[in-house]
């Protein structure tokens, strides 16, 4: 039998049973329940865009999050500027704090990430059942589920 890759188990979001094609379910740890919360908001964006890229909405919708998520990283006091004459409180918010929660938005998903394919590599059961071949992976943006 020839070695199997295990980078899928790490960067799947879930896993199918290949013979049928149904949803493999199993128990999770608590190292995979950790690392999933981590990576929920931005991968589950991720997941549902890349589902949708062929929609011409999601494609000028990304085009508009990107122009605003790079000029909140170059330009953060205008953003802020912007910001404060529809909401006067945001005069309050510091130009850094805007850049730090973009960049830990960043780190949390990918440390989420690591910890999910961690508790999953943890798990001996759904391990043996990877490495006989019984599993395929489900990635981000799959449509079959």
């Amino acid at each position: 039998m020839s070695e199997v890759s295990m980078w899928p188990v790490g960067l799947a979001k879930s896993f199918r049973i290949a013979e049928t094609g149904e949803e493999f379910s199993y128990e999770k740890n608590s190292i995979e329940k950790v690392g999933h919360a981590l990576r929920y908001a931005i991968g589950n964006i991720v997941d549902i865009t890349l589902r949708e890229i062929r929609n011409p909405i999601t494609i000028v919708s990304l085009t508009a999050i990107a122009m605003v998520a790079v000029t909140i990283a170059y330009y953060p006091a205008t953003v802020i500027g912007i910001i404060a004459k529809v909401f006067p409180l945001a005069l309050k918010i510091e130009p850094w704090r805007l850049k730090f929660a973009l960049y830990l938005s960043i780190q949390m998903t990918i440390l989420g990430v690591g910890i999910r394919a961690l508790g999953r590599f943890a798990n001996p059961s759904f391990i043996e059942k990877w490495k006989t071949g019984d599993l395929e992976p489900v990635y981000i943006g799959d449509r079959k589920v």
